[in-house]
């Protein structure tokens, strides 16, 4: 719990950053630790630095020479280089880059290259305010990114955990702070993850103790009866007509073009309800899960709904809670809605879920 509750605290409060080493292979390495130390100076002065080694937020570095210079003094010529230090904020789970920019940086240029680039790095002011700057925007940018790309994240950590990168997927699914739309879905799965770690623990053997309460025993006592009547035959009863038992209906899948992402998995729709006075379409599944292996629950959620006109809908629901069983071969239904539908459409021409699978539907027709 004490885990679970360190990487909650990871998705709460401002978006910490860890300095990555500079990916320039012809950076000298003198020059490339000068630059991360530096990067490391700008990033603590900004209270933007993380000490988490799960932190999925990462700032590289480069820095290139762009022109040399002379300049005439009083005594002597000085040798100056111009150049460009680039600062890249990206995610270091899935490459994701949110946000860049270039800073010019200057110094002593006497001397082979190598000094020239580290007379730069050591010139860089880490109190300038447009590295405060740096670090906000990034953060904003961040904050829009996971805010407009849910589905596509959950997705992935599901797909990391599918993979047995179970590691990965908490590091990725704690970055997902608390003011996103997809914060309570990730904690679940977050929980489901301390659950699967959880179950690999030794079972803790109950001993059960049988006790043995003595009851006294009551003893009959005689009573005196009377002679009983002599029975008279009552008519036979005329036999009831049988009633055989009615048969459930079968569930009658509807016809269109289902794709699915996994051998072991199996999917047809039941129906696809257009509900005018709601201002929704309700499409309901029946799911099975073939793997043997495979028993927890699964975060299911709509991706993508594309329309007969190309028109993409992003607003959606889903019936209960976004986490269901889903154990071997039991079929499991599951209701999703698209909002916000102010006409009649005809038919969805695209329709993207997850549970423990990908699946799309195409050409699917809405009854009205």
């Amino acid at each position: 719990m004490l885990c679970l509750a360190s990487f909650a605290a990871m998705a709460q409060g401002d978006i910490q950053f860890t300095v990555l080493p500079p990916s320039q292979d012809d950076l000298p390495s003198s020059v490339s630790d000068a630059l991360q130390l530096k990067v490391k100076q700008i990033v603590t002065r900004n209270k933007a630095a993380s000490s988490n080694p799960h932190n999925v937020f990462g700032i590289e570095a480069e820095v290139t020479i762009d022109d040399t210079y002379t300049s005439a003094g009083l005594l002597d010529e000085v040798s100056f280089a111009k150049g460009t230090l680039t600062l890249i904020m990206v995610n270091t789970v899935d490459g994701s880059l949110y946000h860049s920019e270039e800073f010019e940086v200057m110094g002593d240029a006497s001397g082979d290259e190598a000094k020239a680039l580290k007379n730069m790095v050591t010139g860089i002011k880490t109190k300038d305010p447009l590295f405060t700057r740096f670090i906000r925007v990034g953060r904003e940018r961040i904050e829009d990114y996971y805010a407009k790309n849910c589905p596509y994240i959950l997705s992935k950590a599901q797909n990391l955990i599918d993979t047995g990168h179970e590691e990965e997927a908490m590091s990725y699914l704690s970055a997902i702070s608390e003011t996103l739309p997809c914060f309570e879905q990730a904690a679940e799965l977050m929980k489901q993850l301390h659950g699967y770690i959880a179950d690999e623990t030794p079972d803790t053997v109950v001993m059960e103790r049988t006790v043995i309460v003595e009851k006294p025993v009551a003893v009959p006592v005689p009573v005196e009866t009377s002679p009983a009547p002599a029975p008279v035959p009552a008519p036979a009863p005329e036999p009831a007509p049988e009633v055989l038992p009615e048969s459930e209906p079968a569930n009658v899948p509807i016809d269109c073009d289902i794709t699915i992402s996994k051998p072991n998995f199996d999917c047809k729709v039941l129906s696809c309800q257009g509900d005018e006075t709601q201002k929704h379409i309700a499409i309901t599944v029946e799911m099975v899960n073939k793997d043997p292996d495979r028993n927890r629950y699964e975060n299911s959620v709509l991706l993508s709904v594309i329309d007969n006109k190309g028109r993409e809908l992003k607003s959606f629901s889903y019936e209960g809670d976004s986490y269901i069983k889903m154990p071997p071969y039991v079929k499991v239904q599951r209701t999703f809605y698209v909002l916000n539908v102010y006409e009649r459409i005809p038919s969805l021409t695209y329709v993207e879920f997850v549970t423990n699978a990908t699946v799309t539907i195409r050409d699917l027709k809405v009854n009205w």
